[in-house]
C-alpha cells in the first residue's frame, strides 16, 4: 500500500507521514471509543460500583438541584451519574447541570477554540520557515528563524495553557478526573503539532 500510494503521489517521505498520521488518529479513536464502551457495559450490567466513584469538584457550578428519594435509588429511577449530597436531615439532594449544554460548549467552543489556536501556530511556524527557505544562503535569516521558532512556540504553548483552562472552566466537568481527560484531550491536540512540526516540514517541504 505505501509503495503503490508512493508511486502515485511522488513522494515517499510524504505518503510514511500520512500514514503515520492515520495510525495515530485511529489508535485514539480506538481507546476513545473503548473506554466509552466499557462503561456503557458496566451501566447496563448494573456493575457501575466496580467503576472508579469520584467526588464531585469543589469547582462544579450547579444549574438546580433535584431531590432523589430512597426508593428512586433502590429503583434506579434516577438520571446517571448521580451527584448527590446528603442534606441536614438525611436527604438526599442531586446536583444537577445540563450535560447536553456540556456536551454543545466542548464541541461548539472549546475544540474549535483549540483548532483555531492550532492553526494560528501552524502558519506562524509555516511562514518562519518560508523565510528561511527563501534565504538559503543567509546565516543571519538562519538564526533569526531559528530563534523566531522558539519564541513562537513559546508563546503560543503560553496561550494555550492560560486557554485551556478557561475553556475546561466553561465546560463545567464533574469530576477531576473527567477535568484531567478534557485537559489531555486538547492538550494531545495542541502539542501534536507544537512538538512534532519539524517533523512534518522535513517530510513535506519541498527539497528545492
Amino acid at each position: 500500500f505505501l509503495g503503490a500510494s508512493a508511486q502515485i503521489w511522488g513522494h515517499t517521505a510524504l505518503t510514511n507521514a500520512s500514514f503515520a498520521l492515520v495510525c495515530v488518529c485511529w489508535a485514539f479513536y480506538w481507546n476513545l471509543h473503548w473506554n466509552r464502551k466499557e462503561s456503557l457495559f458496566a451501566i447496563d450490567n448494573c456493575q457501575e460500583e466496580q467503576l472508579d466513584q469520584e467526588p464531585v469538584r469543589d469547582e462544579f457550578r450547579v444549574s438546580h438541584m433535584e431531590v432523589i428519594k430512597c426508593s428512586d435509588i433502590y429503583r434506579m429511577t434516577f438520571k446517571f451519574p448521580l451527584s448527590l449530597q446528603i442534606t441536614s436531615d438525611c436527604s438526599f439532594i442531586n446536583l444537577y447541570y445540563s450535560n447536553a449544554k456540556r456536551l454543545m460548549t466542548r464541541y461548539l467552543f472549546s475544540y474549535p477554540v483549540v483548532f483555531v489556536l492550532t492553526a494560528m501556530m501552524v502558519t506562524v511556524l509555516t511562514l518562519i520557515n518560508y523565510w528561511r527557505f527563501m534565504n538559503p544562503n543567509s546565516q543571519n535569516v538562519s538564526y533569526a528563524a531559528s530563534v523566531l521558532t522558539v519564541v513562537a512556540g513559546q508563546i503560543f504553548g503560553v496561550l494555550f495553557e492560560t486557554i485551556v483552562g478557561f475553556l475546561n472552566w466553561a465546560e463545567n466537568n464533574r469530576t477531576d478526573a473527567d477535568e484531567d481527560n478534557e485537559r489531555i484531550m486538547k492538550s494531545f491536540f495542541f502539542y501534536f503539532f507544537s512538538f512534532y512540526y519539524s517533523l512534518f516540514v522535513i517530510c513535506v517541504w519541498p527539497l528545492e
